[in-house]
Parts: C-alpha cells; structure tokens; sequence
C-alpha cells in the first residue's frame, strides 16, 4: 500500500502541470458469502490496492483570466512507468479542459472524530457473516407464505492513507457490513418477489430478523398490491419508510440522475477534428463546446 502511495506522489509531483494535487490510497479487504435458497453458494475473500490521484492545473482564458482544471486517475500496482505516465498525460488533458474559477486545496486542520472501525465486525468477519446468515434464515423459516431466493453478506474492511500538496497527511480505517437478500412470496396462486438491502457501520445497529420479518410482510403484501383509488388527504410517512423516501429524493435529485456519465457539462474528453488547432490553453477548440456550457 505504502509503495504505490509514494509511486503515485512522485509521478504527480514531478511533473510541471500539476499545480496542485492529492493522492488517496486505499487498501479494502471484503469478506463475502453468497447464499442460493438456503445453500452457502460460495465464500470468498477479496483484497485491492488502488492509488486515486487528482490532479489540478492552472490556466489562462482567452482573456487571460486565470483559471483551473481538474482531473483524475487510478493507479494500480502493476502498472508499469510508462502506463502510470501515459495515465497522468490523459488526466492533464482532461484538466486542460475545463473552465473553472482558481480554487486552492486545504491544508492540515483538526477534525473531529468518527467511530467507524467496530471490533465487533473486524474481529472475526467471516463468522460474523456466516451468524447473519443464520439469523435470516431462521426468521424467513418463521414466516409464512416467504422464503428466500438469495442473499448477499459483505464485511468491508478498508484503510486509506491521503496525502495532498498543501500538506495534509492523514490515515484511517473503516468497516462496513452490507447485506442484499431476495425474497419469494406465493400464496398458491401469484407469485412475488421483494429485493431488499442494508448498510450499517456497527454490528448493534442492525437487528436483522426485524428487519427480515419486515422484508417478508412487504413481501406478502405485494401478492395482493395495486394501484390505489385517488383521493385528497394527508400522507404520514414515518419509521423505515421514511428514511427509504429520502434516500431516494436525495438520488432522484443528484447530479448523477441529472448528468449521466458522458453527458456532463464539466469536461469534454475528445481532442479537435484532425487538421483543427487545440485552443489557447490547452483547452478545446471553441466550435466543439468547450468553454460555452454552464458549469
């Protein structure tokens, strides 16, 4: 983890277009197990290294006001020099497209402090997921009229280390569980289907056969679910629904809804027609876009 985070700072450190730049290593280790019905599918352990690099470069607009791009790329270990530098070149381009007012990056500062590493998953995560597994199991056995079609149990454990140029030098860990289960509904007649998925950062956080009962009711309620008759009136929503409403605003209502990827207005990753001169700055010529849409 260490070497590709010193790899990363010297590739962008060394090279004169990066005005200012971060480097964010992480090192994740998941633990997973996958089940089919009631039948351990597979166990699995998954590790990764990747070094994400941002990279700032300042420029001149036609006016020559000031401006700055930004850019990224991943660094893997086994990226060979010339890969690593053919990635920077790409990311230095794609900064040399964007039109941003100057902004600095931030120094070193207090924060305060998070609890996101629970011993109770980081000990022994496998064993953690193997006791879920069983609990879910053990509440859809009690439940009538659901069963299970499949599920998916993940303790992540992750370690970063961020290092920028105005000198932040920072590291942490964290751990997280994610659970994605599916559950089958029938009555003899119809058949349903109900897909449900959790994250919690503490094992006392989640109480799964709450939740599995809750899933399996949603479950059963959907056998005889339709559209209901319009009608004027207050709506109370509360508890887990709410929660589920909000997380869905806030998506609906995000920039990734409003700007699928390719089709942002912030970069323009194509160089001009062949026989066309870049524009002044490094920036695109005037006729592909660049510069014209709101930022």
């Amino acid at each position: 983890m260490e070497d590709i985070h010193r790899k990363a700072i010297a590739l962008v450190r060394g090279h004169g277009d990066v005005h200012d730049w971060s480097v964010r290593t992480v090192h994740r280790r998941s633990h997973e197990l996958y089940l089919v019905r009631d039948a351990v599918e597979s166990r699995r352990t998954v590790e990764t290294v990747r070094a994400i690099a941002k990279v700032h470069r300042d420029l001149r607009g036609p006016g020559g006001e000031p401006l700055r791009g930004f850019s990224s790329f991943t660094l893997l270990p086994d990226d060979s020099p010339s890969a690593a530098q053919a990635k920077l070149d790409e990311a230095l381009f794609a900064a040399g497209l964007a039109c941003n007012p100057p902004y600095t990056l931030p120094g070193p500062a207090p924060y305060p402090q998070v609890q996101v590493w629970d011993p109770d998953l980081v000990g022994h995560p496998q064993e953690v997921l193997e006791d879920l597994a069983g609990q879910m199991l053990a509440q859809l056995a009690r439940e009538a009229h659901a069963g299970p079609s499949s599920a998916e149990f993940y303790v992540d454990l992750t370690e970063t280390h961020l290092t920028n140029s105005q000198g932040v030098e920072v590291r942490a860990r964290d751990a997280e569980l994610f659970i994605e289960v599916v559950i089958l509904s029938a009555d003899g007649h119809d058949e349903s289907e109900y897909y449900a998925a959790l994250r919690r950062r503490t094992l006392k956080d989640l109480d799964l056969p709450v939740e599995v009962a809750r899933f399996a009711a949603w479950a059963r309620d959907s056998l005889g679910a339709g559209p209901p008759p319009t009608r004027r009136g207050p709506v109370v929503v509360s508890g887990q629904a709410l929660v589920d409403l909000l997380v869905h605003l806030r998506h609906a209502s995000s920039g990734a809804m409003k700007y699928p990827l390719g089709t942002g207005p912030a970069y323009l990753r194509r160089p001009p027609p062949p026989g066309r001169p870049p524009h002044p700055g490094g920036r695109c010529h005037p006729s592909l876009g660049c510069g014209k849409r709101p930022l």
